[in-house]
């Protein structure tokens, strides 16, 4: 207790008798706590204002984050299936990059697909083999945005690589369907 008021409450109830005044600290009116601490019924409105001001910018600067984010990841240009399935019937020479977990990447994936599991940050021993001259095109079964081999394209421009393009949405799934080459490991 503090000079007659409960100093715990948010709003510094005055304290009655039975609360502790009778032991010599003054008893407080909500009028003269109000005058002292200054929040007064407009002040508390201010407050509550202010405070949904900061949440609508906080709010915007997260999505502005996400934004920017996104931007980074749709960085690398797409290819469909019929384009790489084209490129491969030609022989042309690409390496395809499956970034799916290695117990998926075993059930079935893109025939000459190397297994390249997406972590947050890939590590240069993992890429270093990697030809620097040909095509790279990554892939996942992440759905529009393909979010995780779009994270790996991303990793691979700042390791250096600037040919890496993301196979476009079905990906695996419209390779599948369409019944292109699959092999297991």
């Amino acid at each position: 207790m503090v000079h007659g008021y409960a100093s715990m409450s948010v709003f510094f109830r005055p304290l009655t008798t039975d609360q502790g005044a009778h032991m010599g600290a003054p008893l407080l009116t909500t009028a003269a706590v109000r005058r002292l601490t200054g929040l007064t019924p407009c002040n508390r409105r201010r407050i509550m204002i202010n405070i949904k001001r900061r949440s609508w910018v906080v709010t915007l600067f997260l999505v502005l984050i996400a934004a920017v984010y996104a931007a980074a990841q749709s960085k690398a240009p797409r290819i469909s299936i019929q384009e790489l399935k084209a490129m491969m019937d030609k022989k042309t020479p690409v390496t395809i990059i499956d970034v799916q977990p290695k117990n998926i990447y075993a059930e079935g994936h893109i025939k000459g697909a190397i297994s390249l599991p997406a972590s947050k940050k890939i590590a240069l021993e993992d890429v270093w083999s990697l030809p620097s001259d040909q095509l790279i095109v990554t892939y996942c079964d992440c759905g529009p945005g393909e979010a995780d081999s779009a994270d790996v394209a991303a990793q691979l421009f700042q390791f250096g690589y600037d040919n890496v393009k993301v196979l476009g949405d079905p990906s695996i799934r419209g390779w599948k369907k369409a019944g292109y080459p699959l092999e297991k490991k």
